[in-house]
């Protein structure tokens, strides 16, 4: 249960907060690269959706982590593409940091910035689908056990009402003869 948790956590809330932060990292530098400028404010708020971003990469690293060691199912289909959506990830922080933050003044191609980003944010959304599918494969396995389950409970309960039906009808026979007997005895005097 905890791998499958671990999986929930990086896939239905790190993942997505990462791409948007890369999303929002790719359009406000590609921004500042288009018109060469950016005041101090700025970089500071870059600098802040960096370490936002890096939060989340960690996060996110660290949930598949838990999961893929606590089941090596998720590992197979996850592993490879997790390590190289977060090489990509790495690899677009860097180039805010480099070419943004601590550049002065800002000389980095816009197109090759807003490209690498999207190179980088599609990755993010290739893990996103292959970690989606492995998810999905545990919950339907997850379901089969417990529409399994729900069988074995129907007909538990349908055995215990048939037995119960049973012990019902031989009770009323074992009252019902006696009591006829008595009667037809009665009925003799």
């Amino acid at each position: 249960e905890m791998g499958g948790y671990q999986l929930v956590i990086a896939t239905i809330f790190h993942m997505p907060w990462l791409s948007e932060t890369l999303g929002q990292l790719r359009a406000r530098g590609t921004g500042f690269l288009a018109q060469k400028a950016i005041t101090p404010a700025e970089r500071a708020g870059m600098e802040a959706l960096v370490g936002r971003a890096k939060y989340h990469l960690g996060q996110m690293e660290l949930s598949l982590s838990k999961s893929i060691n606590l089941e090596p199912a998720i590992k197979a289909k996850v592993g490879g593409i997790a390590r190289e959506s977060s090489a990509q990830a790495e690899r677009a922080m860097k180039l805010v940091s480099v070419e943004i933050v601590d550049r002065d003044p800002l000389s980095y191609p816009s197109d090759q910035y807003f490209t690498t980003f999207t190179q980088v944010i599609d990755a993010q959304f290739g893990l996103n689908d292959v970690a989606m599918d492995a998810l999905d494969l545990r919950l339907q396995g997850r379901v089969s056990s417990l529409k399994a389950a729900q069988h074995l409970v129907i007909g538990g309960v349908f055995a215990v009402a048939v037995l119960a039906a049973f012990i019902g009808w031989a009770i009323a026979r074992a009252i019902r003869l006696p009591l006829a007997e008595a009667v037809a005895a009665a009925n003799r005097l």
